[in-house]
């Protein structure tokens, strides 16, 4: 024990240094940086929850709350479009079929543009409220 005799202070030889002057295990920081990481991870996914979309963004910058409603119940009927129409449905679901188209299926939220001229038939399959615009 002769090479001990060089350990001066509180360490003595065969002392081993306490946990609590050692810090961490490489298990125990591995564990702490990937805690670290899963709460960044949850933080940003937070702020993205709370985002506004660009779409309901756009919505607000046309003012699409502030055009005419119109509202349908469950119906089928043919239409033609006099004006060039962009809508958003806000309510229920519809299924459009263009003359000789394929039929699209509409749902709340969608936002859709119906040209000037355009001949199709409206099959309403849950009552509809759109907010629409003429152009």
């Amino acid at each position: 024990m002769q090479g001990c005799a060089r350990f001066t202070g509180a360490r003595r030889c065969g002392a081993s240094v306490p946990a609590a002057r050692r810090g961490p295990t490489k298990p125990n920081l591995r564990r702490g940086v990937a805690l670290r990481a899963k709460k960044q991870i949850e933080l940003m996914n937070r702020e993205r929850a709370v985002k506004v979309s660009i779409f309901e963004e756009v919505l607000k910058l046309r003012e699409v709350e502030s055009w005419p409603t119109w509202e349908c119940e469950a119906s089928t009927f043919p239409w033609t479009y006099e004006q060039s129409e962009e809508c958003y449905l806000t309510e229920g679901e519809v299924t459009v079929t263009p003359d000789n188209g394929e039929a699209v299926s509409l749902k709340a939220g969608d936002f859709v543009t119906f040209p000037k001229g355009m001949s199709c038939v409206w099959d309403v399959k849950a009552p509809v409220k759109k907010h629409y615009n003429y152009f």
